[in-house]
């Protein structure tokens, strides 16, 4: 994607005409940051596509609506040079029509009576722009929010003030939240929240959101600072997995190595499961990218495996009806397996794995026997190998 935004851009509209899912602001976020105009061009695509949906049931609908007025504001100004350069954000620039039509979607769904109660207040951080682009419906709006909130118990009003410190902001500003609220957080969930339940999965999404922050920001104390902290054993592998990552770029490979072989007890195959699936593909891109050579050994029976998982899966759908295949093929959409996403982000995993051994790596896209998949990870290693050409025209001319 960074090399070719315009890429970036037609997968991006490929996967929106499947439907509305939260991967698509992720690549709007990264899209935007390489190219505003793809960027821009893209956020009005999402914006016709919310107009059509019912965005007072529609739980995608609400938030992606959401995020793109959040991704509109104009980046605060940084205190210091330091701080700046830790965290660039490239604004998404929207129209005042664009953001008018925005605050007009929410807030006619906000004000129907279809809409669900829980994710009103998510909507009181947005008073700022309803009260430029619909000044008429800021009243109403303040009188909806106050009888919902009198309606709350206990957890619900505890939950949103949780959830209202990732939900505030810029995606920069959200980033450094989830790498600054830790402990603070944390001990005010396990204090609060009395629902054991409620509890761990609170615990769970902020293990989530520091995890990914610390990765972006590099902080490699703060990462194992969070390893004994995380409960979920896949979760903790995944940290593992991106601070072995950071540690290779420092080169403390032994470091990294070790890691690695201690985290690969914590991760299995298990594709009815997000957060299984996603510390695997972590833990794999990983090795890739710190010990290709090794590698090897430990992704090919991770093959065999998801082979074998697939069949069932695709035998349990014929029963259940899963809307995991049509005409009995897997589609390649599903929000459990946004894989042309993922070949923009495992990329340089597998040029690693090729530089390695490309005859190997080949035979590895291969080993997958569902057909479709099976080229798509034709697709993926074909992908991966020509941006890292163009990414490196210097040494292609020096070579010549």
């Amino acid at each position: 994607m960074e090399r070719d935004p315009k890429r970036a851009l037609q997968i991006a509209r490929e996967s929106l005409a499947r439907g509305l899912s939260f991967e698509l602001m992720n690549l709007l976020y990264r899209l935007n940051q390489q190219s505003q105009e793809a960027g821009t061009e893209f956020a009005a695509d999402l914006i016709d596509k919310l107009q059509t949906a019912n965005v007072a049931v529609d739980l995608q609908a609400w938030w992606m609506a959401i995020d793109l007025l959040r991704f509109a504001r104009a980046p605060q100004a940084r205190s210091t040079e330091k701080e700046s350069k830790q965290s660039e954000f490239r604004q998404l620039k929207l129209s005042d029509d664009q953001r008018r039509e925005l605050v007009e979607i929410l807030t006619d769904a906000a004000l129907s009576v279809s809409v669900k109660a829980n994710i009103l207040p998510s909507l009181s951080e947005l008073l700022p722009e309803i009260e430029v682009f619909a000044p008429d419906r800021v009243a109403k709006l303040k009188a909806k929010l106050a009888d919902i909130n009198r309606t709350l118990n206990k957890n619900q009003q505890d939950s949103n003030v949780y959830n209202s410190l990732f939900q505030s902001g810029t995606p920069e500003e959200m980033i450094k939240a989830a790498a600054n609220v830790g402990d603070e957080t944390r001990e005010f969930i396990n204090n609060q929240i009395e629902d054991v339940s409620r509890r761990r999965g609170l615990i769970d999404s902020l293990d989530q959101e520091q995890i990914g922050a610390a990765a972006y920001l590099g902080k490699t104390e703060e990462l194992q600072k969070l390893l004994p902290l995380v409960r979920l054993k896949e979760e903790r592998a995944r940290a593992m997995a991106e601070l072995a990552i950071l540690l290779e770029k420092k080169g403390e490979h032994g470091e990294a190595v070790k890691l690695l072989d201690e985290a690969q007890a914590l991760v299995k195959v298990d594709l009815k499961s997000d957060s299984q699936s996603n510390a695997l593909l972590a833990f794999m891109l990983a090795y890739a990218l710190v010990e290709p050579a090794k590698a090897f050994a430990i992704i090919e029976p991770i093959v065999d495996r998801a082979n074998d998982d697939i069949s069932k899966l695709l035998l349990l759908d014929k029963i259940v009806k899963s809307g995991a295949t049509k005409n009995g093929e897997i589609l390649l959409s599903q929000p459990r397996m946004p894989l042309d996403f993922e070949m923009l982000k495992y990329g340089p995993g597998v040029v690693a794995l090729a530089n390695a051994d490309f005859s190997r790596t080949k035979a590895l896209a291969d080993r997958i026997q569902r057909p479709e998949l099976r080229i798509l990870g034709r697709l993926l290693l074909a992908q991966s190998i020509l941006r890292s050409l163009e990414a490196s025209p210097t040494n292609a001319q020096q070579s010549a």
